[in-house]
């Protein structure tokens, strides 16, 4: 999860701020940019919702624009419910659950036959949600979804289909440690969750060996089952048509009860300084603590705060004062993610030289105590609720993707609601909201500090922080 999260923000965070509309452009104050924010109404084309025999929650839009039909299974299952003894069994089982076959179909045979339907269909289980989606022709949705109940319910977990995504996934973690931004992830989520917690895991190539097809098995299982498993249809098909062909292949699927391992609460956040020694001429910094849930009060004004802080683009405070006025870092920013399940995260980053790595940190330091301490500016304001309003638009701007976020909605416990009334009060922040929010969710006090790089060359000692944070430093030690 971090890794995906923090990965996507620092692409990001090379590129312009978020474009704005030509209303939005003009927008010269804080009830301009109320008027011309973007309109939400694909989001009142609710889905329709009904339910297989054996209890099976199906959630479904009907669209003629195209003729092609989107079809996805969302499986509760996940890294976070693993057995602590098989890590990354939850990924190998994603990995392969497509590629393996099934029971009935060789996977050749399965990949021969989608090819022949021009039907794709992926697959994926990662922290804490599962996922089988097929895309295809309305013509051929009849066999492909015959494909697609089969590989839910009956994958065969082919040995050298295992064994390939096996060598795949030991390939990936041994080249971690020559990717900085990929090790400083990797060591930093053992960090802010500790190695004990389900997502503070970092799996070995120990681990994805002593896997085998059988604990694919066992995890298909354990999770894979009608009452565990919503589906989501958006395209050319009539609900009463769609609704018998998933009767067909799923309402025969035997229900059972699925036992979920108690999850361990996060941790409190605490101060803790981490160095990793490497000998190459850049540093890479994560500052940050655990974050939010998403049913905090002050989830709206939290966004905004944030994209003003370092998610916005160049014009966030930490990227125009690290990287625009000082010219010290490639990459420079953040995101603070509110968790749906449990704690979520607020991290900020710079990717800056050796010798500069202190200064660089010091500034992103500066920034956090200044969005605590000052009243944002207008301009300010304005610049990230566009941001925001107008990139969630498109979150609404197709039938699949309205789909897939009320089953988000539901798959999390949240009010159907939830998105509309997030959207509603992002509309209605105000400075002294963000200087609140920033107060409430960002604890300077409470930081984890952690750097990859070389100590030889970096313009101060890294144990300064731990010095300022009253806490002993640590050293990770690279394999």
């Amino acid at each position: 999860m971090i890794g995906r999260i923090l990965l996507a923000g620092i692409a990001l965070a090379g590129a312009v701020s978020a474009i704005s509309s030509d209303a939005f452009g003009r927008a010269r104050s804080v009830e301009e940019a109320k008027a011309a924010a973007p309109s939400l109404e694909l989001r009142q084309r609710e889905p329709e919702t009904f339910t297989l025999s054996n209890g099976m929650k199906v959630y479904f839009l009907e669209s003629h624009r195209l003729p092609l039909v989107t079809v996805r299974a969302v499986v509760r299952a996940g890294a976070i419910w693993e057995p602590a003894d098989r890590p990354s069994v939850a990924e190998l089982t994603g990995r392969v659950l497509r590629r393996g076959g099934t029971v009935g179909r060789p996977a050749d045979e399965l990949d021969e036959e989608l090819d022949f339907l021009a039907a794709r269909l992926t697959a994926m289980v990662g922290d804490d949600q599962g996922n089988l989606t097929l895309n295809v022709l309305t013509e051929n949705l009849e066999p492909a979804l015959a494909i697609f109940a089969d590989v839910l319910r009956n994958p065969a977990f082919a040995e050298e289909k295992v064994e390939i995504q096996k060598n795949l996934m030991k390939e990936s973690i041994r080249r971690e440690n020559d990717h900085p931004i990929s090790l400083a992830i990797r060591e930093y989520g053992k960090l802010i969750w500790g190695e004990d917690h389900p997502r503070g895991r970092a799996p070995t190539e120990e681990d994805v060996e002593r896997l085998t097809r059988d604990d694919l098995r066992v995890y298909h299982d354990a999770f894979f089952a009608p009452s565990n498993v919503l589906i989501g249809v958006a395209g050319d098909v009539s609900r009463d048509v769609i609704r018998d062909r998933l009767e067909s292949v799923l309402g025969d699927w035997e229900d059972r009860e699925v036992e979920f391992p108690p999850m361990p609460a996060a941790p409190e956040p605490r101060a803790r300084v981490a160095f990793a020694q490497k000998g190459i001429p850049q540093t890479t910094i994560l500052i940050g603590h655990l974050g939010p849930r998403e049913t905090d009060p002050r989830r709206a004004a939290g966004e905004v705060m944030m994209s003003i802080l370092g998610s916005g683009g160049f014009k966030s405070y930490i990227m125009d004062r690290v990287r625009v006025d000082e010219g010290l870092a490639y990459a420079a920013g953040g995101f603070l993610q509110f968790g749906p399940l449990d704690r979520g995260m607020f991290i900020t980053y710079a990717l800056t030289g050796n010798e500069t790595s202190c200064r660089a940190a010091d500034l992103v330091l500066e920034q956090i105590h200044r969005i605590r301490r000052e009243e944002v500016s207008e301009e300010d304001l304005v610049r990230a609720r566009d941001g925001i309003l107008n990139s969630e638009a498109f979150e609404y701007d197709s039938n699949e993707e309205i789909v897939a976020n009320l089953m988000r909605l539901v798959y999390y416990g949240l009010p159907e609601d939830h998105d509309r009334k997030v959207i509603e009060a992002i509309g209605r922040v105000t400075p002294e909201d963000v200087r609140e929010a920033a107060e409430a969710l960002l604890d300077p006090d409470r930081l984890t500090y952690f750097a990859v790089g070389n100590p030889e060359t970096m313009d101060c000692s890294w144990e300064k922080y731990a010095e300022a944070s009253g806490v002993e430093p640590e050293r990770i030690e690279l394999d």
